[in-house]
């Protein structure tokens, strides 16, 4: 991890994905008290400042000599795929409670999972439900970790 002035993770930044996380899930991921997956912090900052870049130089990314993301964001497609992979098992566990009726508590996961195509009646795939969820963490988690004004 590079560590700048302010860029330090702090119990501030753990409590607030454990929020988001409860919000989303109906779980805390338990950052203040286990470290095991504090990483994801540093994923989300990462991913957010590739998609500003793609945003603000689309052409960057559509260069001759293949895509920079290789040597701007290493770690980034490692990240990734971990941070899709701990949402996804939440997201499972999740849907696997609602199905058994285990639980009952109304938050962002159980809105998503009711939520139904106002033309076509249907519901959202399982595919549509994880990506709802990873997006959910994402743009939450940016609009309020502590210290990162690149958000």
């Amino acid at each position: 991890m590079r560590v700048t002035y302010g860029s330090l993770p702090s119990p501030a930044n753990y409590f607030t994905l454990d929020v988001i996380s409860d919000l989303t899930f109906g779980r805390a991921y338990g950052l203040i008290t286990n470290p095991d997956l504090r990483w994801v912090i540093e994923a989300i900052v990462a991913g957010n400042r590739h998609i500003y870049m793609r945003f603000a130089c689309p052409w960057l990314f559509n260069l001759p000599w293949g895509n920079p993301s290789r040597w701007l964001f290493p770690n980034m497609s490692n990240e990734r795929q971990q941070f899709t992979k701990v949402s996804n098992e939440f997201t499972e566990e999740r849907m696997a409670l609602i199905e058994a009726g285990t639980f009952d508590r109304q938050d962002i996961m159980s809105s998503l999972l009711a939520a139904r195509d106002p033309k076509t009646g249907e519901k959202l795939s399982v595919a549509e439900t994880w990506s709802e969820a990873h997006l959910m963490i994402a743009a939450g988690s940016c609009k309020v970790l502590v210290h990162r004004t690149e958000c």
